[in-house]
């Protein structure tokens, strides 16, 4: 109960003295004028990791403008536009949503906002239970009470794991192996996506996948259950660095999605804002690549339609 109130007491409102220095004193450190390094230090120091009620998506989020995300959306910036599009299209084509990886819910809120079919169904998996108290601020705050906020991570099989969780300003590091700025560890429940949905889902599913390396483990415990869906689409972030943590490779997770019938990948280039079709995911294994892996006639579709300058139209 007392790192809940913790938690809770991180949420910054207007009663709050720190809320109005923040508010006042962060356009002032902006301007091009001396001293305002000191200003804005300060205006960090204030805030520490505590949360912001900002816009965003022309709706709500709780941010910590000190964290990498937040600092991007507290620029007024959307944070990776390139992925808001596709998760939108996809949404809009009538998709369901799993978002693996799910952090204070920038993706879920991206997805959940196009949502247009009401059986259309939105699940959200963040592990880190102060990072998940954010999450369901952020599912609150925009009456996201269609959207099931589970606080485990996915693997294998059910178990129980350390959680490295991340104390620098990247709060999306969190990872169920060691790491350089993951300092502070953490019991971990980890249960598998078959015992979730098998035999209970067979909806079109888009899934959002980035848990830092373990990206292999989550398929591998949803073999079942995703080899049985007709149309799917992943979209993943596979970093050579982060497998090799989890004792995996690049060519290792392309097997796995080949596995489960995802033979057909697009690369999202963020750089020229497209996604364009590719072979082998191990043709671009230069330690960072985004991937969109689909299978079925519909989930080719959209990805059809997204094979054009990739441009942040949101809802």
């Amino acid at each position: 109960m007392a790192g809940t109130s913790n938690v809770q007491n991180a949420f910054l409102g207007i009663s709050s003295w720190r809320y109005w220095a923040y508010h006042i004193m962060r356009p002032i450190a902006r301007l091009p004028v001396r001293g305002r390094s000191r200003v804005s230090q300060w205006v960090k120091t204030v805030i520490g990791n505590r949360y912001i009620k900002t816009s965003y998506l022309d709706h709500h989020v709780w941010i910590c403008p000190n964290h990498a995300m937040g600092r991007a959306i507290a620029r007024g910036e959307l944070y990776e536009p390139e992925a808001i599009k596709i998760i939108q299209v996809f949404m809009r084509a009538g998709f369901s949503f799993i978002d693996i990886g799910a952090n204070i819910g920038l993706h879920t809120l991206a997805a959940a906002i196009a949502k247009n079919k009401p059986e259309q169904r939105f699940h959200a998996f963040e592990p880190e239970p102060k990072v998940f108290q954010v999450l369901r601020k952020n599912c609150e705050l925009n009456h996201l009470d269609f959207v099931t906020a589970h606080c485990v991570a996915l693997g294998q099989r059910e178990e129980n794991l350390t959680l490295y969780v991340s104390t620098t300003t990247n709060q999306g590091n969190h990872s169920l192996f060691p790491r350089s700025g993951n300092s502070e560890a953490i019991d971990c429940s980890v249960i598998a996506l078959d015992q979730v949905f098998v035999n209970h889902w067979s909806a079109p599913i888009f899934i959002k996948l980035d848990v830092e390396g373990a990206e292999p483990l989550v398929v591998k415990g949803g073999l079942s259950w995703l080899c049985q869906l007709e149309n799917l689409a992943i979209m993943c972030e596979a970093s050579s660095e982060n497998l090799q943590r989890s004792g995996h490779s690049i060519e290792d997770l392309g097997g796995l999605l080949a596995q489960i019938g995802l033979g057909t990948l697009f690369l999202i280039d963020e750089a020229t804002k497209t996604i364009r079709r590719i072979s082998r995911i191990t043709d671009f294994d230069d330690g960072l690549v985004n991937i969109l892996a689909v299978k079925g006639s519909e989930a080719t579709r959209v990805c059809n339609e997204l094979s054009q300058p990739v441009t942040a139209r949101v809802a």
